[in-house]
């Protein structure tokens, strides 16, 4: 045999060499993605669970989604918009800051955002905002209370259960819809408006989270507890007692919400391991008495 060839099973000569020099050809080419990359074309698996999430109604921001004539009535209102903001920003928007305000100040007229855009300028901010979506992430996550705990444990026994156990469930009062908390057998949650643009915006935000390194997994982390709180109807009317929900729609629809959201998602890092570890521990406690 010559060398630098080789018989696979089917008894063919097959080129080492140029099969090598090949497959290194191939490794030394650019990455398809740049570090920078900050705006993403959501994957299939995440999208095929409901695609007219990620589609824009009326009008699109940001470079996919531009064609096609359902966009076109936007285009010249989108222009005019432009360069009335343009000279609005010289005048009167001359910071970065101001911009935020601004993008703040126009989501905080939906009912279900305007506490978490008020409560994101109560607070300082290291990481730089990408985008308008990223603001939006920041204002939810900001403040985020880390229960500092090496347990990756997802599992929780549902809202019920643990009210049978005693665990006693309140809405909080604190900044941050995800700065979930328990202490001596107390849970606070931060109360949840459920509406029309829930969903949609829960979804983009997890995706925004799946694709960029940059970003954890806090939305996907709040999503997988919420689902494990919510095991049927009975839980959520519940916790909309308890007024920790508040939704538009069925307890029906609300129990299989948030079991949706997190579907076909890689959670790297869960962000209330630490809160499980305790809450199962006073809970297997109670039981065990």
């Amino acid at each position: 045999m010559k060398k630098g060839l080789m018989e696979d099973h089917g008894s063919r000569n097959i080129d080492v060499e140029a099969l090598e020099n090949s497959l290194k050809a191939k490794l030394c080419g650019d990455s398809p993605l740049s570090a920078k990359c900050c705006i993403f074309r959501v994957h299939e698996l995440l999208r095929r669970h409901k695609p007219e999430a990620y589609q824009p109604d009326i009008v699109s921001i940001g470079p996919f989604h531009g064609s096609g004539e359902l966009f076109e009535p936007m285009k010249k209102v989108k222009l005019c918009c432009l360069g009335l903001f343009s000279s609005l920003y010289i005048a009167l928007y001359a910071t970065i800051k101001s911009l935020t305000t601004l993008v703040l100040n126009f989501f905080s007229t939906l009912s279900s955002m305007s506490d978490y855009c008020e409560a994101y300028t109560n607070h300082t901010h290291d990481e730089k905002i990408l985008h308008m979506l990223d603001l939006i992430k920041s204002a939810i996550v900001v403040p985020f209370r880390k229960f500092e705990s090496t347990e990756s444990k997802y599992a929780l026994p549902h809202a019920t259960a643990l009210l049978e156990a005693g665990i006693e469930f309140r809405r909080s009062s604190v900044d941050g819809l995800m700065n979930i908390d328990f202490k001596d057998g107390v849970l606070t949650i931060p109360q949840l408006a459920i509406a029309e643009i829930t969903e949609p915006l829960f979804r983009n935000l997890i995706a925004f989270e799946q694709c960029y390194h940059g970003r954890m997994d806090q939305v996907a982390s709040y999503a997988l507890l919420m689902d494990n709180l919510i095991s049927s109807s009975k839980d959520v009317v519940f916790l909309c007692d308890k007024q920790i929900i508040f939704d538009w729609f069925s307890a029906e629809e609300v129990s299989q919400f948030f079991s949706k959201l997190h579907t076909d998602t890689c959670i790297i890092k869960f962000f209330y391991g630490g809160l499980c570890a305790e809450v199962n521990k006073y809970y297997e406690a109670r039981w065990n008495k």
